[in-house]
């Protein structure tokens, strides 16, 4: 039922199904439909906006709140990822993952981090190198988002985290399990070069465009 609700209010597939098996996974259908009282399209928004309060007559609990944003963190970045896929994974090299942008967003939730490493875990399920990139690419972006996280204070500094740990984890197992013939410099730069573009060409603005809405107050 809950499946049938999202999908009717969110599109592309690829996003309310990443969202939903996400969701589904870790609260009950049942108490989340119970408390729903306004039209689903009206609470997934504010939640994604962070405009529900957790104090008072809350339509869901703070960890359900929580658990919602994470997912649709996760979702989005892996539509993003699979919408621009050609150019999403680095199989000559460069990639450039606009979904990447998103990884500022652990300066404004906490749940982003969760979120994040779910979205990019799945992205590589789906379109990575293999094991080494679902584990290794994975946690690159945990660490990331962990890092972006403790430097909120210092927005500037916020996409540093994800362009130096992906440039250093992903560019060193690109380099001596997939691309043996170039130097470890030039798949470490150039998979640096793909992550300022997407954290801080794209990411920066994208997180004082989000401070200054208040989307996440």
């Amino acid at each position: 039922m809950l499946n049938n609700i999202i999908a009717h209010d969110f599109t592309p597939a690829i996003f309310t199904n990443a969202f939903y098996l996400f969701f589904s996974a870790c609260v009950d259908e049942k108490q989340v439909l119970k408390s729903i009282r306004q039209p689903v399209r009206k609470i997934l928004a504010g939640l994604f906006y962070g405009r529900i309060k957790t104090t008072g007559d809350n339509l869901m609990t703070k960890k359900t709140s929580f658990i919602v944003q994470a997912a649709l963190i996760a979702a989005l970045y892996t539509a993003l990822t699979l919408m621009f896929i050609p150019i999403s994974f680095g199989h000559n090299i460069f990639q450039f993952r606009i979904s990447e942008s998103l990884t500022v967003l652990p300066a404004l939730v906490p749940s982003a981090i969760p979120g994040l490493f779910i979205g990019c875990l799945v992205s590589n399920l789906i379109g990575g190198f293999g094991p080494v990139d679902i584990i290794f690419g994975s946690i690159a972006t945990l660490l990331a988002a962990v890092f972006s996280r403790v430097l909120r204070k210092y927005p500037f500094l916020v996409p540093l985290p994800p362009v130096v740990l992906n440039a250093l984890i992903v560019g060193s197992y690109l380099k001596f399990l997939y691309m043996n013939d170039i130097p470890l410099s030039v798949s470490v730069g150039w998979v640096a070069l793909g992550e300022l573009l997407a954290c801080y060409a794209l990411g920066l603005p994208l997180l004082y465009l989000l401070k200054k809405l208040k989307w996440f107050c």
